[in-house]
């Protein structure tokens, strides 16, 4: 069973996932521009890539479910309910 923590950056507001020793950190996704700006998507990257800048997260569980279902996805997890939290 994969155990998933979200982080926020406290400088740029973005979310991050930790799935072991992988985080999932969006980027934006040049590809698929949009007439209001750029869409974001996740990519995988070693948890030490960030070791050195971990006093810039908060990490959390108060997310919305949306979100966390955003990351969910992404590790290949089954998506939350409304209403229901993570344990």
């Amino acid at each position: 069973m994969k155990n998933i923590t979200y982080a926020i950056d406290n400088i740029t507001g973005l979310t991050i996932s930790r799935v072991g020793s992988e985080i999932a950190f969006p980027v934006m996704d040049y590809e698929h521009q949009t007439e209001h700006g750029f869409e974001t998507k996740l990519e995988k990257m070693s948890v030490f890539e960030i070791a050195h800048h971990n006093d810039h997260f908060t990490w959390t569980k108060k997310l919305p479910v949306s979100l966390k279902n955003y990351h969910r996805e992404f590790w290949g997890m089954k998506p939350l309910t409304e209403g229901k939290e993570e344990s």
